[in-house]
């Protein structure tokens, strides 16, 4: 771990699962299996890390910024204190693109401009969610825009998290994507109510972690995550 600056997720059990947090400026995974909340998970995070001073960052790809925060706001993960340290990326077809993202071979150095205007000491970065993304240009084409251009993302001081969902996307698509981002986070359902997390991979832990029960809202604003 010498030499690597560790950015915590906010929670003290998945920051130990992770064998202590994300490593920075790295891309993350989340793989959610089931109805898990994924997006509020991450929206849950963002605001634990905004809380310790970080720029948030979300890049909106079917949801436009206003009903991201709408979304956020009737699930109990409020945004709206951090107004002023929270940007979005508008990336949706719907509306206003920032960026002409139908051209894939422009599209990472006009984001890349973009995050070079913030300037801050670090970005803590949420895409919501890659399957979006995956939908437009298949799954092939977006891994591969992703492999060629990961150390374009990852050469700023921003740490992602992505999203992406195991009923909208093949298996192998889906390990594929695992090897390509440094953490892996599981969310699974098993029943109604009972929704866990798990480390399924991390740079800095090699043993297998346990299962973390959570649930989202005022108890996940109340950090109850429970072994």
């Amino acid at each position: 771990m010498m030499g690597r600056r560790i950015v915590s997720t906010g929670y003290e059990d998945l920051d130990n699962n992770l064998g202590g947090g994300f490593i920075k400026n790295s891309t993350n995974l989340v793989v959610e299996d089931g109805k898990c909340l994924g997006e509020l998970f991450l929206a849950s995070m963002l605001k634990k890390r905004m809380e310790k001073g970080d720029k948030g960052v979300i890049d909106c790809f079917s949801l436009t910024p206003g009903e991201i925060k709408d979304f956020c706001e009737k699930h109990a993960v409020s945004l709206k204190k951090y107004a002023n340290n929270v940007h979005f990326i508008n990336l949706t077809s719907e509306g206003e693109s920032v960026i002409n993202i139908d051209d894939l071979d422009t599209f990472a150095p006009a984001y890349m401009d973009l995050i070079s205007r913030i300037k801050v000491k670090h970005i803590f970065n949420i895409v919501l969610s890659l399957s979006d993304f995956t939908y437009r240009f298949g799954e092939e084409k977006t891994y591969k825009h992703l492999r060629e251009n990961l150390k374009v993302y990852e050469s700023c001081e921003r740490t992602s998290v992505y999203l992406i969902k195991r009923d909208l996307n093949s298996d192998k698509y889906i390990n594929r994507m695992k090897d390509l981002c440094s953490s892996v986070i599981l969310l699974k359902q098993y029943t109604a109510h009972d929704r866990f997390l798990s480390v399924e991979k991390s740079p800095l832990q090699k043993s297998s972690p346990d299962l973390i029960g959570y649930n989202i809202g005022k108890e996940l604003e109340n950090r109850r995550m429970v072994l």
